[in-house]
């Protein structure tokens, strides 16, 4: 089934209560502090330095943490999706639309991506 919106809905709407439950968990994970990595993910990250012969430190300690410079606009955190972008622009290269802008400053800072894109996957698209 196909929604069609005339216009944009007001305030914090959903398509579904899920996706209202995300919202508010990546919320939470905002306003939150740092959390470590997993022991589980930290081991794939040392059997995947030690199959390319990479030498790690003993005792790796990886944190991880939702940003989110509308809600929480300090310096460091500018600094932190400033370097997601360039990590981004590395890895991936531009990821342009038939317009030719760039998607990921777009998609770190949360610009709008144009309505339509999102409205046509709902729940299974994520903006991170």
């Amino acid at each position: 089934m196909d929604i069609i919106y005339q216009e944009l809905p007001e305030g914090n709407w959903f398509c579904c209560s899920e996706c209202s439950e995300v919202h508010t968990a990546l919320g939470n994970l905002v306003v939150g502090e740092e959390e470590n990595l997993q022991d589980s993910l930290l081991s794939l990250i040392e059997k995947k330095h030690a199959e390319k012969g990479l030498e790690i430190e003993a005792g790796l300690e990886i944190k991880w943490k939702v940003l989110n410079w509308s809600r929480i606009a300090s310096g460091n955190t500018r600094k932190l999706l400033s370097k997601a972008v360039a990590i981004l622009h590395d890895r991936f290269g531009p990821i342009n639309s038939d317009s030719r802008a760039d998607f990921i400053p777009a998609m770190i800072y949360g610009k709008s991506q144009g309505f339509a894109l999102k409205a046509e996957y709902g729940k299974s698209l994520g903006k991170l």
